[in-house]
């Protein structure tokens, strides 16, 4: 006995409760059970749940299902195959007509050579006829009959090919194939069948013990997927990928992209509900701290064959060719999909911190060593009216770096160098910050309300009296309009090498005191 389950969802993926869906066996006896084989459903007809989930169990046979009802445009789903190999080995009925027609099969598995033989056209068994070294391996070699088995392929020596739609169980003879209601399992990922619901070591496909040994999870097995693939553990070097697929735009039409692999997650559970929908998900387990070992948990890598152009990206004329491109929408035009998303990329703590948030590698970008005509290489590009924001907990913006010029002839700039921090206006330097080793005084600059005029001072921890300097270059002077001085200070000490100018307040004169302690008065006060 074999338990079938399916959903029923609408054009735009949301589940359909309350279908009636009618199970009719191809033989002409239709005896199903809401259970393994005890209680019979009869009429042979189940309902879909608040999920749009419908199940039942059957014995081995090939059903049609008709759907009808709870709002939905009435629907077939035909030759739904049902096997379970514990109830019967061969199950002739069950195996699609081609297989049968090919009158004679070999079966390569792990080592034996498998023979189909059409015996009487209404079964098929299994004659072993012998090991075959040179295909054995963990696999399911379905091939075409041919005196010499051993010959190289030819166009007529092609694989056949078995689609079974659901619930068919392939004996694991060596071959590493599975398959159970909703899931295809290839290689050691075999041992996943949904069956354990505690670890059991030994019992599991390899990855499964060893995500349980970590602590990592506490139940098993670790894969249930609709499709998974676990290549051997130990396997050599060369099968170093354990799902691989590749596309190509040769011979296509022009209207068709070449996709590789394609991974979809949508979220339509109830509001309720908190988990998530992601197109894929990805893992690199770091275990032993070897030097120069490396863990990824992706990697995406781009190459620009020899002979094609290629230009620098830009915001408003973006490269033909990127590692990775974040587009938002999924090309969709309808309005169900006009919301923005609510970031491009989401760094976050899964359990642990990342060391740095983005790293650029020290040659990775181009003109990194000065080869460009900037000199520099550009890491972040974007167009004008972008900002960096920085936010407190509150989600109050605290800090912004932020670009509003729209003209190119105005470039400004601000680059830090081993000498300091410069300013630029169109390369034309405006400010400098020069570095001092040890540096202890400082300026402070004060803004001014209405009618308050700014303060620039000097300041510091350790000196009292902190000066400040204007020098100018050569025999330039300093400038200014109009030379405030404060009216009434005490005289101050005398300094070498300058001449300091005030307003005594002991007699209000206007004074200057040199270098060498001199007082002359430059205006009385009357």
């Amino acid at each position: 006995m074999q338990k079938y389950e399916d959903y029923v969802l609408d054009p735009n993926g949301n589940v359909m409760e309350g279908v009636s869906v009618t199970i009719a066996d191809q033989d002409g006896t239709t005896t199903i059970y809401s259970d393994d084989g005890v209680t019979p459903i009869d009429p042979a007809v189940v309902q879909t749940d608040e999920l749009g989930k419908f199940w039942f169990y059957g014995p081995n046979g090939r059903y049609d299902l008709s759907l009808q009802g709870g709002g939905i445009v009435p629907d077939t789903r035909d030759d739904i195959i049902l096997y379970d190999d514990a109830d019967d080995a061969t199950s002739p009925s069950i195996f699609p007509d081609p297989l049968v027609a090919l009158n004679r099969l070999r079966v390569n598995s792990g080592g034996t050579a498998y023979e189909f033989a059409d015996v009487d056209a209404s079964e098929v068994v299994f004659t072993p006829t012998g090991g075959n070294a040179t295909d054995a391996g963990s696999r399911l070699d379905l091939r075409p009959h041919q005196a010499d088995f051993d010959a190289a392929p030819d166009q007529s020596y092609y694989d056949a090919c078995i689609a079974i739609k659901s619930a068919n169980h392939y004996p694991n003879q060596g071959a590493n194939i599975e398959r159970i209601p909703d899931r295809l399992f290839v290689g050691d990922a075999i041992y996943s069948d949904g069956q354990y619901t505690t670890p059991v070591t030994g019992l599991n496909d390899w990855y499964s013990d060893y995500a349980i040994s970590t602590g990592a999870y506490t139940s098993s097995p670790v894969i249930l997927s609709t499709m998974a693939v676990c290549t051997l553990e130990g396997a050599p070097a060369s099968a170093n990928a354990g799902l691989f697929a590749a596309q190509s735009l040769s011979g296509t039409s022009s209207t068709f992209n070449a996709i590789g692999v394609i991974g979809i997650g949508v979220n339509n559970c109830p509001a309720t509900h908190t988990t998530r929908a992601m197109g894929g998900y990805f893992e690199g387990h770091k275990v032993f701290d070897t030097s120069g070992t490396g863990t990824r948990g992706i990697t995406v890598d781009i190459i620009v064959e020899t002979g094609s152009t290629e230009q620098q990206g830009y915001p408003y004329q973006q490269t033909t060719t990127s590692a990775i491109n974040l587009g938002a929408g999924g090309e969709h035009t309808i309005s169900a999909h006009s919301v923005n998303p609510g970031s491009a990329i989401n760094i976050n703590n899964n359990n642990t911190a990342f060391r740095r948030g983005i790293v650029f590698g020290s040659d990775s970008i181009e003109g990194w060593d000065g080869s460009t005509v900037t000199d520099i290489a550009s890491a972040i590009v974007m167009s004008y009216n972008h900002s960096i924001n920085w936010y407190n907990s509150t989600n109050g913006t605290v800090g912004t770096l932020a670009c509003t010029n729209d003209n190119a002839t105005v470039h400004c700039e601000m680059r830090f160098t081993d000498t300091g921090i410069s300013y630029f206006t169109d390369s034309d330097t405006i400010f400098k910050l020069i570095y001092t080793a040890s540096a202890e005084n400082h300026f402070t600059m004060t803004p001014g309300a209405s009618g308050v005029s700014p303060i620039l001072s000097a300041a510091g921890s350790i000196d009292t009296d902190v000066d400040i300097r204007l020098i100018p270059k050569g025999a330039g002077v300093t400038r200014t309009s109009i030379l405030s001085i404060t009216d009434g200070v005490t005289a101050p000490a005398a300094v070498v090498g300058q001449a300091r100018i005030y307003v005594n307040s002991s007699n209000g004169d206007l004074e200057v005191i040199f270098g060498d302690g001199t007082t002359k008065t430059i205006v009385v006060d009357t």
